[in-house]
């Protein structure tokens, strides 16, 4: 009875050794994911911190083609009054041109005058 005892004794050993095993392989395990999970955590943390970066350039980059686009429209509102005040000297100075011509005619007859009187 006492060999059985011992047996039976050595069996529940066993059992319970493999119990153990099986718990520190558990527990291995859970540490080895936990420790995963930080290196994720990490990771994002990292991944956060250059969205972030990217919306503050990406912001700056706006603001920049704001100005960019306020300097477009007053140089295009520069170049149409510009561009209104050529065609006046254009016209000013066609004006100018007929009133020579005017005068040179008008010279041309004095000159035909006098060669006559002449």
């Amino acid at each position: 009875m006492l060999l059985i005892m011992n047996q039976r004794f050595l069996s529940k050993l066993q059992d319970t050794r493999d119990i153990v095993g099986a718990m520190n392989s558990c527990t291995e395990g859970n540490a080895s994911q936990t420790s995963e999970i930080v290196n994720v955590t990490q990771d994002m943390d990292v991944f956060s911190e250059n969205i972030s970066y990217m919306n503050k350039n990406i912001d700056s980059v706006v603001q920049i083609s704001n100005g960019i686009k306020e300097r477009l429209v007053e140089s295009n509102h520069n170049v149409t009054g510009l561009n209104s005040s050529l065609e006046s000297f254009d016209e000013s100075f066609g004006l100018f041109n007929k009133d020579i011509e005017s005068m040179n005619s008008m010279i041309s007859s004095i000159s035909d005058i006098t060669t006559t009187i002449s």
